[in-house]
């Protein structure tokens, strides 16, 4: 079991192998950046259950920066990571980036103020079989295949997706490194962090990918 700091953030949804940066203003969690930092310890950026206290209304930027605003219930499973300050403004504010390698399942709160600590357990995909690892490298071919002819109209997106890096991806890469690029509904992309094979992530995004052209 680990000890992992929380930053909750509503529709927030990080996977592991992204870099994700963030803006922090709240004292609070600029306090909790400087804390993870000086302890090593991992920072866990997820989507919310329920709010736990809302904010107060009609601030100006200066109360926003000096008062801490909505608390959030975190999800149970979240993906956490090695945080740096890339810039510190003037007003107080950092801007930070989160380097996301694991996923993690909360397991007890122990510690609420100024900022969420949990005790944790790594959340990591089951065994697979030859059987398993074989599906997981079509369905990881049906993916890319659908990806390309959605990205059609965009040349970027369809040349990186054709690219030999991604090409050559594993299917447990591609079914975390994906969403650097695409955003679902945070209901769904919750699901699919939550599973606990390559081959189920990736049929559960080809599912989503199909019903956008009506295919079967």
């Amino acid at each position: 079991m680990e000890k992992i700091a929380v930053f909750p953030i509503p529709n927030c949804v990080a996977f592991p192998g992204n870099t994700m940066p963030l803006h922090v203003f709240e004292p609070r969690y600029r306090q909790m950046v400087d804390f993870c930092i000086q302890h090593e310890m991992p920072l866990g950026v997820c989507h919310v259950e329920k709010v736990l206290q809302k904010a107060k209304p009609e601030q100006t930027v200066a109360e926003a920066l000096s008062s801490n605003q909505a608390t959030y219930k975190p999800v149970p499973i979240l993906t956490a990571g090695k945080v740096d300050i890339i810039e510190t403004f003037q007003d107080g504010r950092l801007l930070i980036e989160i380097s996301l390698d694991q996923r993690f399942q909360l397991v007890e709160q122990v510690q609420m103020l100024p900022f969420f600590i949990y005790n944790a357990n790594r959340y990591d995909d089951i065994m697979l079989s030859q059987e398993l690892i074989d599906k997981a490298e079509i369905a990881k071919g049906k993916v890319l295949h659908r990806l390309q002819a959605l990205a059609a109209q965009a040349p970027d997106l369809s040349q990186l997706l054709a690219s030999p890096e991604w090409q050559t991806k594993t299917p447990d890469q591609l079914s975390y490194e994906l969403f650097q690029f695409i955003k679902l509904d945070s209901e769904i992309m919750q699901a699919i962090l939550e599973e606990k094979t390559a081959e189920q992530r990736l049929i559960s995004f080809l599912g989503v990918l199909n019903k956008i052209t009506g295919r079967r």
